[in-house]
């Protein structure tokens, strides 16, 4: 990574400056796409008037993975030709670098005095005009677009700033696409404006981004508001990530923001244009309390685009909304008749140590009727936000309070130590004055440990380190520690990986599921937790919920571990089950902490019902070291079958091939079809394509011919094959299903794995997963085409 101070760029090479390289340059030889580039830092930005050294010719861009051109590909980097001058202005362009004539530094844009080093060309000389900084660029703007990569803020913004023009995000439109799961719904009463046609002085972020800021619209997302609250109460560092705070609509404004969004262990940069719905001149979704300013509405766009549409956010949970805004480990705990005082507070007293953000919930108490008045002033079917807790002494007897917001910023809690109560009178001035008790409507109100266990259903938690889901917590000792994580993504695939829950230890069905197994090699236990989070998208929500949940096995120690377990092997090698994660989990993630003994064991995620379809991420962090890896059965034959031979494809052989003594695809076909009619008299022979698979397969030299002996091999083969497949075609119509395939590769002498089992069906199968007779055949040649490159690859290394 280079200094934040500085400007890096990448920059190819038509001419070098000795000066400049013995100034600027920072480091060696860098790949740019296909191209050779040098990589320097100039000091940022770069602004003129700038002393700059740089010579015409050369291009900078951002981008170290931008291919300048299709012709490069292909081709070793060093013998990469130099990009044509229409390459380096297209470049030009993109970067709003227009260097015309070649006579404009592409840093700063002043002209340069280094007429003899210009291009000499015609073309890039302006007919050799020696002042051709006034000429149009030789490439139109049409002709100079280029690919925008649309996670790239300050590309996209430096174009729209050359060109005069605000960000118009074309993937998140402003129309009723953009509203709504389907785009025919029309919205007549909605107007798209930029926050300049809502008031004359937007400002992104008035003084300091607050809490107290966000306020919830018309649209059922308390939970995500209720969710940046939090964040915004609690870590500003955090706050600072997802809302990158230098933006704003002053000189550098061109319409476009952008915000941060942890996704699966990486963070996405979500961009928007500021195009917001309102209704009436004023916004129809979340806003903010100070009506100027408009952080609040572009982050909850920024969420609508992340999950598809807004009203893919209308209904959530307030620890997805945190997961979605820091990475952490989400916690759900009952609260009504499922925990006392004492212990909770004990918990909410180490999760504010930790850092941990918190919300809660009410449930709805019918079917349909969300965000429903209690006489209590609370909410039903809305979700809270955990600003932070105090401890007075009322009546001799310490007690926590929690300062709890409502996202409406409005609505109070009405009971005990809310704003009037006669309670605020029994304690001390000093911790009255402490709590800054405002005796307005504005969503936020103080109530007791006890109320909140007793109106509440769910407490909702985001820790940021492990440490908080260690059953044994002590808010005395709580310190935080350094966790190993390693994380892996995986896929529950319908009669090929989702085999559903633990039923019986022997069953085929259980062990198909994806295992990781997990090896510790230290003397004595070690602290470790497990995270399964399902990937969502609420775009494409399914009317049936993924309940999932996980299982971990200990193996026997002194044995060698299986490549997997199966239900073939389970008596053999015994595996203690040592924990599970619970109640399978109707929501997103299910993370539950066990103490790793030395050895090997294996966890097994899985869905509450088998042929479930969905994708996983799995974490495992752990205080020590510790080897983690997916559980598979290795790829490659088992064993060599032997078909007898026969003088049949000697004969057809001779019959068919060409002068030089081989056969194409072609040939390949017929020599097959008719070897075929004589033994099984059946006259459908094989696809040209399967033929063609055929030849890969042993075209060592890439000819596209095969030599008699190679023929041979594949009319043994391609009968092998075609036995294992008839024998699972139960039916005879020419299909097996997913579940089927593992047992007919067995059935060949050939182990498949997970993830090539997974490709196959994918690429070969049809939507439920059953496979022809040929479509079968060509993968196989691919697999066992792609096993043997793959080894040859090793012998080389070895």
């Amino acid at each position: 990574m280079f200094a934040a101070d500085t400007c890096t760029l990448a920059v190819v090479l038509k001419r070098r400056s000795a000066e400049a390289e013995s100034r600027y340059k920072a480091h060696s030889q860098y790949s740019l796409g296909r191209l050779v580039t040098t990589v320097y830092k100039f000091p940022h930005p770069p602004t003129p008037p700038y002393n700059c050294c740089i010579q015409p010719g050369f291009v900078y861009s951002p981008h170290p993975s931008l291919c300048l051109t299709d012709q490069n590909k292909g081709q070793d980097e060093k013998s990469a030709p130099t990009p044509t001058l229409a390459d380096i202005y297209k470049v030009c362009h993109y970067l709003g670098h227009l260097c015309a004539g070649g006579r404009r530094c592409a840093v700063c844009c002043t002209s340069t005095d280094a007429a003899d080093d210009a291009p000499t060309d015609s073309a890039a000389s302006g007919d050799n005009n020696p002042d051709s900084s006034n000429q149009p660029p030789l490439v139109s703007e049409k002709e100079a677009e280029i690919e925008i990569i649309m996670t790239d803020y300050e590309s996209i913004k430096r174009k729209c700033r050359l060109t005069g023009t605000l960000f118009e995000d074309k993937d998140f439109p402003a129309s009723s696409a953009s509203l709504y799961f389907r785009s025919s719904l029309s919205a007549p009463l909605i107007e798209w404006k930029r926050p300049k046609e809502i008031v004359s002085n937007p400002q992104f972020i008035a003084d300091e981004a607050l809490y107290v800021d966000l306020e919830q619209g018309t649209l059922g997302n308390c939970w995500f508001v209720a969710a940046a609250a939090s964040l915004a109460a609690s870590n500003k560092s955090l706050l600072h990530k997802v809302v990158p705070p230098d933006q704003n609509f002053g000189s550098e404004y061109a319409g476009i923001f952008r915000f941060n969004f942890w996704q699966y262990g990486k963070w996405r940069e979500v961009i928007v244009d500021d195009r917001l719905p309102t209704r009436e001149g004023r916004l129809e979704y979340a806003a903010s309390t100070t009506k100027h300013e408009f952080w609040c509405a572009l982050l909850e766009k920024a969420f609508a685009k992340l999950y598809g549409c807004y009203e893919a956010i209308d209904g959530g949970r307030v620890h997805d909304a945190l997961l979605d805004m820091t990475g952490g480990i989400t916690e759900l705990i009952k609260l009504k008749g499922a925990i006392d005082v004492e212990k909770l507070t004990n918990i909410l007293t180490m999760c504010w140590s930790m850092e941990t953000l918190m919300g809660a919930a009410i449930f709805e108490t019918s079917v349909g009727r969300r965000e429903t008045r209690l006489n209590t002033g609370l909410y039903t079917g809305h979700a809270y936000s955990l600003i932070k807790h105090k401890t007075v002494t009322h009546k001799g007897q310490k007690k926590m309070l929690l300062l709890v917001r409502n996202p409406f910023g409005r609505g109070e809690w009405n009971g005990a130590w809310s704003d009037t109560d006669s309670a605020w009178s029994e304690i001390s001035a000093s911790e009255r004055e402490d709590h800054a008790i405002r005796k307005r409507d504005d969503g936020e109100f103080w109530i007791s440990v006890e109320d909140f266990i007793d109106n509440f259903d769910e407490l909702e938690l985001c820790h940021l380190s492990p440490d908080l889901l260690a059953p044994d917590k002590d808010s005395e000792r709580m310190e935080r520690k350094k966790w190993k994580q390693i994380s892996f993504t995986g896929q529950w695939i319908k009669d090929v990986t989702s085999g559903g829950p633990l039923k019986s230890f022997t069953s085929r069905q259980f062990w198909t599921n994806p295992q990781f197994r997990v090896t510790q090699d230290h003397t004595g236990p070690v602290n470790a937790v497990i995270s399964l989070l399902e990937v969502t998208d609420m775009f494409l929500r399914s009317v049936d919920d993924v309940n999932i949940g996980f299982v971990i096995f200990k193996l026997k120690p002194g044995k060698e571990p299986p490549a997997r377990l199966t239900a073939d092997n389970y008596y053999e090698h015994t595996p203690q089950l040592v924990d599970t994660s619970g109640a399978f989990w109707p929501y997103r993630e299910r993370a539950v902490h066990f103490v790793l003994d030395p050895g090997a064991h294996v966890v097994v995620p899985c869905t509450f019902m088998p042929g479930q379809e969905a994708h996983f991420y799995l974490r495992i962090f752990s205080e020590l070291p510790v080897d983690v890896s997916p559980a598979e059965e290795r790829l490659g034959p088992t064993r060599e079958l032997e078909i007898p031979e026969t003088s049949l494809i000697d004969r057809l052989f001779q019959k068919h091939r060409g002068p030089d003594g081989q056969v194409d695809a072609s040939s390949l076909q017929k020599i097959l079809a008719e070897a075929k009619l004589e033994t099984y008299g059946k006259p459908d022979g094989y696809s040209l394509e399967t033929c063609r698979c055929l030849v890969f397969l042993d075209d060592t030299f890439v000819v596209g011919l095969l030599d008699q002996e190679k023929v041979k091999l594949a009319w043994k083969n391609i009968q092998l094959w075609t036995f294992a497949f008839k024998e699972a075609d139960l039916s005879g119509d020419g299909k097996v299903d997913a579940s089927e395939l593992k047992g007919i590769f067995q059935k060949i002498g050939f182990n498949l794995d997970t993830t090539s089992l997974h490709r196959v069906v994918r690429r070969y199968g049809d939507r439920e997963g059953r496979m022809h007779e040929d479509d079968f055949l060509q993968a196989f040649c691919r697999i066992l085409g792609l096993y043997r490159q793959n080894l040859q690859e090793e012998i080389r290394k070895w």
